[in-house]
């Protein structure tokens, strides 16, 4: 309820967030102090809780069951790519590396992502990441990869970002959506 409430009052920080919630049971207990739990709590407890919980969620709310229609019989599907700063530990700069930068490496490890958005639902469906650098782990390999994964029984319209421009690729979306 925590994690909702934060998303709904998102103009409120943690403690303003709980304190709303709790606001309407306070007249009954009036035991409930103003301040329910110690700065950054709520960060340990994500950290407890671990990914595969987030992970969970994700594939729930993810999931493709029914695609509408909306273009000519087909559904509406963007890519789009993004990179991301990794908290700099060493187990991310193993996993993720450094990127090269100017005066040598950036300073902290990051990822590249990329992401199919269904257009008419306005929701993510899939996500794939990997490493900033090396070999593979370009955006066009990590759409590859989302199609590789992604079953869908309707004919698919692809938005594709200025930079996923390849003939195989191309190739490659107009075979899945046989």
């Amino acid at each position: 309820f925590t994690v909702l409430s934060l998303c709904l009052r998102r103009d409120l920080n943690q403690h303003a967030v709980v304190n709303w919630m709790f606001s309407q049971f306070r007249w009954l207990f009036c035991t409930l102090p103003s301040k329910l739990f110690s700065e950054g709590a709520l960060s340990h407890a994500r950290m407890r809780i671990g990914t595969k919980v987030f992970l969970r969620i994700f594939q729930k709310v993810a999931a493709a069951d029914e695609l509408p229609a909306d273009f000519h019989g087909r559904s509406t599907v963007a890519f789009d790519g993004s990179a991301g700063t990794m908290v700099d530990t060493k187990e991310n700069k193993a996993a993720f590396g450094k990127a090269s930068a100017q005066n040598g490496e950036a300073g902290f490890p990051q990822l590249r992502m990329m992401a199919m958005l269904s257009v008419p639902l306005r929701k993510i469906l899939h996500i794939e990441y990997d490493s900033y650098t090396g070999k593979g782990t370009g955006e066009r390999r990590l759409m590859n990869r989302i199609l590789a994964g992604f079953q869908s029984d309707i004919r698919l319209l692809f938005l594709l970002d200025a930079g996923l421009y390849a003939f195989e690729l191309f190739e490659y979306c107009e075979d899945h959506n046989r």
